[in-house]
């Protein structure tokens, strides 16, 4: 989880050749953020090969640009449902965030410090809140830091919910203050 393999194929000669663009951050952010523990290598190798069978297809019953058009369209499936999984990820998150920013509350209001306390929330939270909670406790607590922690979280759920907590997290360990009441302050507007 946290030494991943930053290859982006297991072919070697793919893995080179995917390097060379940009767009494979982008595809490699959206995979992740899926929650898919898939490659950019496969992802792209399958695009690249339903594209072929589509336009083979296509080409015998279509006229040629027709047949380009339908197999561009057939090589972006497979982003589309990468899109579509990880938008219906963000949104069963963002259902079940707010009770976990009341429980977050409830915590640090009982005298939890907040690492403790953003364990106990991942065990009783819903499964989409509880694995982003968890990691993001489990990379503070090696060692990487809440502000860096919280950058991931926010990286990985790219949602205004999510930055406005890290923002409140990070602005109460520069500032202090009451973080439970801001993070029932938070919960109650969500």
């Amino acid at each position: 989880l946290l030494f991943r393999d930053e290859r982006l194929s297991t072919l070697s000669f793919w893995d080179s050749l995917l390097t060379r663009f940009d767009f494979i951050e982008i595809l490699k952010t959206r995979i992740a953020q899926a929650d898919l523990n898939w490659s950019v290598g496969r992802v792209t190798l399958v695009m690249l090969l339903s594209a072929t069978v589509a336009l083979l297809l296509f080409w015998k019953i279509l006229p040629l640009w027709a047949a380009l058009l339908g197999a561009v369209a057939v090589a972006f499936a497979p982003y589309g449902y990468i899109l579509r999984l990880r938008r219906k990820r963000f949104d069963r998150f963002l259902e079940g965030f707010p009770d976990v920013l009341d429980s977050l509350a409830r915590a640090l209001r009982a005298g939890y410090p907040l690492s403790s306390a953003m364990e106990q929330v991942a065990v009783e939270a819903t499964p989409t809140v509880a694995v982003e909670v968890r990691r993001t406790s489990t990379e503070a607590n090696l060692g990487m830091g809440w502000n860096r922690a919280l950058e991931n979280m926010g990286r990985r759920l790219p949602l205004l919910e999510v930055n406005l907590f890290a923002a409140a997290v990070q602005l109460h360990a520069r500032t202090g203050g009451r973080l439970s009441e801001v993070m029932a302050g938070l919960a109650e507007n969500m």
